[in-house]
């Protein structure tokens, strides 16, 4: 089997194959390299692109027309309320993590003072507050 490829009653079919493609491609390339640095195919792709762009523009006001006369949304409607949805999304993830840090805080930690419970009658009333206390059971 080892002197069938080496022998010249049965060439090696990749190696032809390989060769060809290889000479089919720099025939093309050589050509397309020849057709652009014309200015006529500059031309040609400018005014191809320009066309190109026109039609796409035809086609997408033809088809926002048509959807709106269905009264269904456009491609910009649905890129604009995605976007304004990930905006309140954010926003309310904000909102969220700024409550958990007043909530891990605590009272304190949000400015919150807890008023103090000191507050005493004048001198000359504490027997009269004292007396209110036992009457009403003994508050103070």
């Amino acid at each position: 089997m080892g002197r069938a490829v080496n022998n010249p009653a049965f060439p090696d079919l990749g190696n032809l194959w390989r060769d060809l493609q290889r000479q089919w491609e720099d025939a093309g390339n050589s050509l397309g390299t020849d057709a652009m640095k014309s200015p006529e195919f500059g031309k040609f792709m400018n005014q191809a692109t320009s066309s190109s762009a026109a039609l796409q523009r035809a086609f997408a006001d033809l088809s926002a027309r048509y959807l709106g006369a269905l009264n269904l949304p456009t491609k910009a409607d649905i890129t604009a309320i995605t976007e304004r949805l990930h905006a309140i999304e954010k926003r309310i993830e904000e909102i969220q993590l700024t409550m958990a840090d007043d909530q891990s805080r605590g009272p304190a930690g949000r400015g919150f003072v807890k008023p103090t419970r000191n507050r005493q009658p004048p001198a000359g009333d504490r027997s009269a507050a004292a007396d209110r206390a036992a009457s009403v059971g003994g508050l103070m």
